[in-house]
């Protein structure tokens, strides 16, 4: 398009460039080129070239009215030509001298190079000798003839005809080709060939049309001859110099430019010659330029308008098949995905649905689009259980409501399912549609649960060697003391304290079978409150054997009064292998510390180790799953990965800042509270 429109302007660009040269050639006989050049002031070289000829001499007709005339009575030379060359001379601001002559003598001064400048029609047989400028006026030339002759004249047949013509004069050279040479009669200057014509010694003059027009009517020969009224040339008037004197045509070429530009060649003209028409001619050659842009333009736009129409419907036929061939792909990609999506009007109205849904639904698309969302498996279940988030969508006029920004989890009989509700359109004040997507996460879910608990019993087999070791101990007395009173002592004291110390003993073991068993059972979504303090403790006395295997000491820095508010199992996990992890680095000799503080509202646990640390290039793969450094058969790479989906469980955010020797995990937990105060 952008193409089509350079061409149409390029176009325009050439007409309006084509119209504008054809103007300035109408009125200043100058193209564009010339225009610019000769509107510059006269420059260095132009003025040394015209100082080398100054003074410029002048040789005109003696006898040529109204074109030049010499009056002895008064001693003046007037004229067209003479004006002329008095305009040209303070407009090249040097003299021109004029020397009138006859026409035969003036022509033949100029060829020797004895007068430097003479006005003349230019033609092919002047052109061998003399150089010639831009017109300064138009001529033509005409013939007369007695009226008897008249339908001869007007047939151009001269051949039979005696004519007289001006010696040299333009004229001779145009009726050399029409009259026969032995009926041709040159005379030294018009008046002189009219006077032949008077006295019956040829049967027409031909010449200059103002200058025979001017002696018949000085003679009072009108009446009784004919003037021809169609011209037999059509010329304009230049200044003829010696060939060798070229250089000078430029700058007489200025001169002749500036004086048509501020009207003075018009005036003159209109003073000498007020019956020729060359005004009116070149105004209506210019109304004819003016239609012809206009046309051409026309035509131009026009065309162009068709291409553009031509290459609109050709663009739309393009974008309407890239749009079928588009929606073919969505369709298709729609179809193809495996989250099932439904799209409502703003009615609550299906207008859409993807095969996915369709196949978990067992209902075919035609059958499901139309239905009221309230009908439709899931989406009913999902309005009933987030009461009535879709309709809050629906209605909600600026399309900025909060169902927008949440994934919902829903469990129904069917199973577990994340859904989504997106906008489609928005207009000025509401949500036209909006798309909801479900996902299936049923299986997913499960699978996790699975993988956590198997995370948790790999936990408790690394555990289950300290968990029998503090068994033995509370065992041991146990026995001790059953030894004791199966001996036939009367000593109550001593039974007393056997039975007391059974008692501890089994309430001990007792203690270390409960964390080992909540540790190991099935994760529950539930959150409750939770002394931070009391759980770590739990946690850590988990490890006491193993850590005392391994002399590792684990410090617990917290405060009694800190309190949250989470899911307990989810957060006994992080613990577990925070500090597991903590061990298989530190293998021999370290310390573990846990410690937490209140930051706000949020509670902030440090877990750290003087282990090995975890080098830059491994510590942004830590969470992944299955990775680790460990050897093969001692580590399965999803401890820390437990960690971190444990966290986003439980909305908590985990960072590790480790360099050689020291290694800090922290955990920050949203919405705490110290002890006896409100949950916030």
């Amino acid at each position: 398009m952008k193409r089509k429109w350079y061409t149409y302007f390029s176009m325009v660009m050439l007409i309006m460039v084509f119209g504008i040269n054809h103007f300035f050639i109408l009125e200043y006989n100058v193209n564009i080129i010339e225009y610019i050049r000769y509107s510059r002031d006269f420059t260095h070289r132009e003025k040394e070239i015209l100082s080398e000829y100054a003074p410029l001499i002048y040789g005109g007709n003696i006898n040529d009215p109204p074109m030049g005339a010499y009056y002895e009575e008064s001693g003046q030379y007037l004229g067209l030509a003479v004006d002329h060359m008095s305009a040209i001379s303070i407009q090249l601001g040097e003299n021109i001298i004029s020397r009138p002559m006859v026409w035969e003598s003036a022509i033949e001064a100029l060829k020797k190079g004895e007068t430097d400048i003479c006005d003349m029609i230019p033609s092919q047989e002047r052109g061998k000798h003399f150089a010639f400028t831009d017109p300064i006026y138009p001529i033509r030339g005409v013939a007369v003839a007695r009226k008897e002759y008249e339908e001869i004249l007007r047939g151009d047949d001269w051949k039979q005809l005696k004519i007289a013509v001006q010696k040299s004069d333009y004229s001779a050279e145009f009726i050399a080709d029409r009259v026969d040479k032995k009926n041709i009669v040159y005379a030294k200057d018009l008046k002189e060939a009219i006077h032949l014509l008077e006295s019956g010694k040829v049967q027409a003059v031909a010449g200059d049309e103002p200058v025979i027009r001017y002696f018949m009517k000085e003679l009072r020969y009108m009446d009784d001859y004919h003037i021809l009224a169609k011209p037999i040339y059509d010329e304009n008037c230049v200044l003829g110099v010696p060939i060798e004197n070229a250089d000078i045509v430029p700058v007489l070429n200025k001169a002749i430019f500036s004086l048509r530009r501020n009207g003075t060649i018009d005036k003159i003209n209109e003073k000498w010659m007020p019956y020729a028409e060359t005004g009116s001619d070149r105004n209506t050659e210019k109304l004819r330029l003016v239609f012809l842009m206009a046309s051409l333009i026309g035509l131009l736009s026009a065309y162009t308008a068709y291409m553009w129409n031509r290459s609109l419907k050709n663009l739309v036929d393009i974008r309407t098949g890239e749009l079928e061939r588009t929606k073919s792909e969505l369709e298709v990609t729609f179809n193809g995905i495996s989250n099932m999506i439904v799209i409502l009007d703003m009615n609550g109205k299906a207008v859409s649905v993807n095969r996915s849904y369709s196949e978990h639904t067992g209902k075919a698309e035609k059958d499901l689009t139309g239905t009221y969302f309230m009908e439709m498996p899931v989406i009913s279940d999902f309005e009933k259980n987030f009461s009535g988030i879709i309709c809050s969508a629906l209605n909600d006029e600026h399309g900025s409501s909060e169902a927008f920004e949440s994934t919902y989890e829903l469990k129904n009989d069917s199973g577990i399912y994340n859904i989504k509700i997106f906008p489609l359109e928005h207009g000025q004040s509401s949500v036209g549609r909006i798309a909801i997507m479900m996902e299936d996460v049923t299986v997913q879910k499960i699978n996790q649960e699975k993988l956590t608990q198997e995370n948790k019993m790999s936990a408790v087999g690394q555990l289950a060697a300290g968990v029998a070791h503090e068994l033995r101990n509370p065992l041991g007395i146990i026995r001790n003391s059953t030894f004791l009173l199966n001996e036939d002592w009367n000593d109550m004291q001593m039974r007393k304290m056997a039975i007391e110390s059974i008692d501890s003993s089994i309430e001990r073991a007792g203690k270390i079978i409960d964390n080992l068993l909540n540790f190991s059972r099935i994760n529950q979504s539930i959150d409750e409150d939770i002394a931070l303090r009391e759980m770590v403790n739990q946690v850590t006395g988990l490890y006491s054997a193993n850590t005392k295997k391994h002399k590792i000491s684990i410090g617990v820095d917290i405060d009694e009064c800190i309190c949250i508010r989470t899911n307990r199992t989810s957060l006994s996990h992080i613990l577990i292998n925070l500090i597991q992890n903590a061990v298989d680095a530190i293998k021999e000799d370290g310390y573990i510390s846990i410690s937490a503080h209140m930051e706000g509202k949020s509670a902030m646990i440090y877990v750290e180790d003087n282990g090995g640390g975890i080098s830059s290039r491994h510590i942004e793969k830590i969470y992944e799953p299955f990775f680790t450094t460990k050897e093969i058969g001692k580590g399965t790479g999803l401890g820390l990965y437990i960690v971190y989906s444990e966290c986003a469980k439980i909305g908590a955010d985990i960072d590790v800042k480790s360099h050689e020797g020291k290694t800090v995990f922290t955990l920050k937990i949203p919405e705490c509270r110290e002890h006896g105060g409100d949950l916030r």
